[in-house]
């Protein structure tokens, strides 16, 4: 079976990598920059800045598990629509029309913008960030393109996520990384009422891979836990967990204006399809 990761450099790409090696596959990666594969597996690896336009390179790939974006570290870049959607919708046109049999996009709760409660795959996507609305476009693009060409595609949207390696401007990786000498140990935070969901990135994962190895159209599918959980519950559950000595101090910052309040996203399409395996 010939796979094809993209992103696997990145925070969840990484984890979903450690599975692949795993598998009996054929696998390749790509890469903008020089790499370190970690693993004795051979892996096959595809130099997208020299290659991008040479056929055998990107041919018949049986799967292709797509993780890479960009920019994560500003939702509100105008470089999701102008620069990153385009790079990707030509990157995958291409792949499809040299016979990619099967997508297995990552997509994200920040399609959906404005929301409130548990929130299903049918939900209204209205994006209020320039991320949110570069996926939507991107969706609907590979949509568009199964009325040409025949191919499978699983959206995978993706909730909120922590662990190790993750982004410095999330939550788990400024509290991991705090200097509780400074401040006198005191972190600030929104009054943490909102509920959100999330997951191990581990956890995540394994059902992304699980997912993809279906090889089947399932259209959208929430990739989350559907437990929802107050953002101050977590941080103190965590503190509790890893033995931080932090002192929260909740109500000192503001909700972001583009985040939802409260919602969390519905197992049951996953659950039904996962029991399956």
């Amino acid at each position: 079976m010939k796979v094809l990761l993209t992103g696997h450099s990145g925070f969840i790409g990484q984890n979903l990598l450690k599975y692949l090696l795993k598998k009996r596959i054929n696998l390749f990666i790509t890469k903008h920059k020089n790499i370190k594969v970690f693993g004795k597996k051979k892996i096959n690896i595809i130099d997208l800045n020299n290659h991008l336009n040479k056929k055998n390179y990107l041919t018949n790939f049986d799967l292709v598990i797509h993780a890479a974006w960009s920019d994560l570290e500003n939702y509100n870049s105008t470089n999701h629509i102008k620069k990153i959607l385009p790079e990707n919708i030509k990157f995958l046109k291409r792949l499809i029309y040299l016979g990619a049999k099967n997508l297995a996009v990552l997509g994200t709760c920040f399609e959906l913008g404005d929301c409130f409660g548990e929130v299903k795959e049918s939900q209204i996507m209205k994006p209020n960030t320039e991320y949110g609305k570069a996926k939507k476009k991107l969706y609907n693009k590979l949509i568009s393109l199964q009325k040409k060409k025949k191919f499978n595609l699983t959206w995978m949207r993706i909730f909120y996520i922590y662990g190790p390696n993750q982004r410095n401007k999330s939550i788990y990786s400024q509290l991991k990384n705090f200097d509780t000498k400074q401040s006198g140990g005191i972190f600030e935070l929104t009054e943490g009422k909102q509920l959100r969901d999330y997951m191990h990135v581990t956890t995540l994962a394994k059902k992304i891979i699980d997912l993809s190895f279906f090889n089947k159209n399932f259209g959208i599918v929430n990739v989350c836990s559907g437990k929802p959980i107050s953002v101050k519950n977590l941080v103190l559950k965590w503190k509790k967990k890893f033995k931080w000595k932090i002192k929260f101090k909740f109500g000192g910052k503001s909700l972001k204006k583009y985040e939802p309040n409260s919602f969390w996203g519905s197992t049951v399409k996953i659950k039904s399809i996962l029991k399956m395996k």
